[in-house]
């Protein structure tokens, strides 16, 4: 599976109640800085210690369900003031619809006038809404690059692991899970760069993705499997950041 992750500074519950409002919640959870084994030792003031670790919040679109991992940079839970460049990360969403009418009501949500096909939202998240023959929300590489180069190129790394489009040829098709769409950064339009994470039990097939990438890319953090847990992360050649596991331990509901 894949999963496009949010890290926030300190507003995280702030999201997560923000975007549980303008879809339907299908299911969230929770683990704060203070109740992780891996931070619980760490010197948290009273508000740290309710700031999110990891949330996996999981969002109903007219019966399409997506997921997105959520967090709370560990150095707004110690207490460090915000730096001005601190949310390197932004994110592209595609909304796809199959009736038209239903967009006014999410645009509004959003804060942006109906009839709108791009806009970004008050997290700095960007959404793009295309009308299609199914229902759907997809995460998105909007690329200035030839789209078909690297639709190809991820293609061709993960096979059919995870689905790679364009937004031409998903309106004909019907919704699919697993999939990133990948859109033309249109003229004027600010080009985000992404973070997901793969999860994956299989080790080998992880290492083989964590390979081709890493070789054109940079490595974060070496892939490795200790006590049956896998972790490693990289940045591809695109400035895509990868994050590799074979589970995402989240607590409670």
């Amino acid at each position: 599976k894949v999963f496009p992750e949010m890290e926030l500074y300190g507003n995280c519950i702030e999201a997560i109640e923000y975007y549980s409002s303008i879809f339907t919640v299908k299911d969230v959870k929770i683990t704060t800085y203070g109740e992780s084994p891996k931070t619980k030792q760490m010197n948290f003031s009273e508000q740290g210690e309710k700031m999110v670790e990891k949330a996996i919040l999981t969002l109903d679109y007219n019966g399409f369900s997506f997921s997105i991992i959520m967090s709370d940079l560990l150095m707004a839970a110690l207490g460090f003031e915000q730096p001005i460049c601190s949310m390197p990360f932004s994110h592209v969403f595609t909304v796809v619809t199959s009736d038209e009418s239903r967009l006014p009501k999410i645009a509004d949500n959003l804060g942006v006038s109906a009839g709108a096909d791009i806009c970004k939202d008050r997290f700095g998240v960007v959404w793009k809404f295309v009308k299609g023959t199914h229902d759907a929300v997809y995460y998105s590489f909007m690329v200035e690059k030839e789209l078909e180069e690297v639709k190809n190129y991820f293609s061709g790394i993960f096979c059919d692991k995870i689905l790679f489009d364009s937004v031409k040829n998903i309106l004909a098709k019907g919704a699919t899970d697993n999939k990133i769409v990948i859109c033309d950064a249109e003229s004027g339009n600010i080009l985000p760069s992404a973070k997901v994470t793969v999860v994956d039990e299989d080790y080998n097939e992880l290492e083989k993705c964590y390979n081709v990438l890493v070789a054109d890319g940079k490595s974060n953090l070496s892939l490795t499997q200790n006590n049956g847990l896998i972790s490693g992360s990289l940045m591809d050649k695109y400035g895509v950041c990868w994050d590799f596991c074979s589970e995402i331990c989240v607590g409670r509901r």
